[in-house]
């Protein structure tokens, strides 16, 4: 596996390829590339993992450890505070995995990661913030913006989903403007998260028509699944494809329950997702071949919506039915990112803006966040984005930081 090196621009490195000047003779390694993974000098050590029975155990050592982060800050004061003389203190993390924490101990002592799939550098970033080591949380959110595709999106959205739910169930009024408690380093993390889950709602939208159908998708909770049929910018050729999905994602969910395979059973399962298929855009063919031959919509339903396809305006729509986008059009929106600056503005505004409570709003686009979730929207491109834009065209394998 290669490895990348990422390089100041007045490194000696980077300039001898512009320079016949001789090279510096390189310097002594420092000490937590001799002390990682040595018991020399140790006066920590980690008993990782959730079971009794299987612990892994990690040398560290404080003087190292105290300028990582505020977290092993405290406990490098702990061990200060005990007898010279004393055996080495023995700290126990029960809500880590042990190969996560080997990279989390080789990062604080080397500066260098490496990530090797998605689904790592999920569980990284939930692990580096717990450490408050906000600078490898970026590194995950970088390695994961340029690493999202049409295969894992659903399985990133999900995650950020209910981590950012999380935020907002853990912090006062239900807001998750602090993801952590440095101020400079919660509004960096607040704006990558920001670019982040764009860019895997610009995905899910320029592949929608393979991601609705797939099996990831009928096993998203029912917030997330109103949260992606409800766009307008989703690529699909007919409605029909939204319709087949409610259906779908329904008989997983009887199925998940113990339920019955029927129609009543996946009504009620479905709730109001039952109306975000738009039947007043269907073609009277799409409408008499799909929905109309179902039960999920009632049989009043079905014949309201045959008559306003027919072009009966006369018909009203039912209360319950005025509030859903039935006639709205999607429009699917393929932003080139040479257009950053300005689409920024726009293809944010459903990730900039606080989500509807599960209510259907049809004035407003669904917002892709969970409930109440607010992130800062930026007109200018920010120094986050500049970044991963860098990196877009990169394969992150390993990231190595130079002090």
């Amino acid at each position: 596996m290669d490895k990348i090196n990422l390089f100041e621009v007045n490194s000696p490195i980077a300039d001898s390829q512009h320079s016949d000047s001789k090279l510096d003779l390189p310097s002594a390694p420092s000490p937590g590339l001799v002390l990682y993974n040595n018991e020399e000098q140790a006066d920590l050590a980690f008993l990782v993992g959730q079971n009794d029975s299987k612990l892994w155990r990690f040398p560290a050592h404080s003087f190292i450890l105290e300028d990582a982060s505020s977290f092993f800050k405290a406990i490098a004061a702990t061990v200060k505070d005990k007898n010279s003389n004393s055996e080495t203190k023995e700290i126990r993390i029960n809500w880590c995995e042990h190969d996560i924490f080997d990279i989390i101990l080789k990062y604080t002592y080397t500066n260098e990661v490496v990530i090797k799939s998605v689904s790592e550098a999920m569980v990284l970033f939930n692990a580096s913030n717990s450490f408050c080591l906000y600078q490898l949380s970026k590194l995950c959110l970088t390695f994961l913006c340029n690493q999202s595709n049409d295969d894992n999106v659903l399985e990133v959205v999900a995650f950020f989903h209910n981590y950012l739910k999380h935020i907002c169930e853990m912090n006062a009024d239900n807001q998750p403007e602090k993801v952590c408690n440095e101020p400079a380093a919660n509004e960096d993390l607040l704006e990558m998260l920001n670019t982040l889950i764009i860019r895997c709602y610009d995905i899910i939208d320029y592949c929608a028509q393979k991601i609705i159908s797939s099996e990831g998708f009928s096993k998203l909770p029912y917030d997330l699944v109103g949260n992606i049929l409800w766009r307008d910018t989703l690529n699909i050729a007919t409605e029909l494809e939204i319709f087949a999905a409610i259906n779908q994602w329904s008989c997983q969910q009887c199925k998940k329950t113990c339920k019955e395979l029927t129609d009543k059973n996946k009504r009620e399962i479905l709730g109001e997702l039952v109306f975000y298929p738009r039947y007043l855009t269907m073609s009277l063919d799409d409408f008499l071949k799909g929905p109309y031959t179902s039960e999920i919509l009632t049989n009043e339903e079905k014949q309201i919506l045959l008559e306003k396809i027919k072009g009966n305006d006369q018909i009203q729509l039912p209360k319950h039915m005025e509030i859903f986008k039935l006639d709205v059009e999607r429009r699917f929106d393929d932003i080139s990112e040479d257009d950053d600056d300005d689409d920024d503005d726009e293809g944010s505004s459903d990730a900039a803006n606080s989500v509807s409570d599960g209510k259907a709003d049809k004035d407003k686009q669904k917002n892709p966040l969970p409930v109440n979730i607010q992130l800062k929207k930026k007109k200018k491109k920010s120094k986050s984005k500049k970044i991963l834009n860098g990196l877009g065209e990169v394969v992150l394998c390993v990231i190595k930081l130079l002090d």
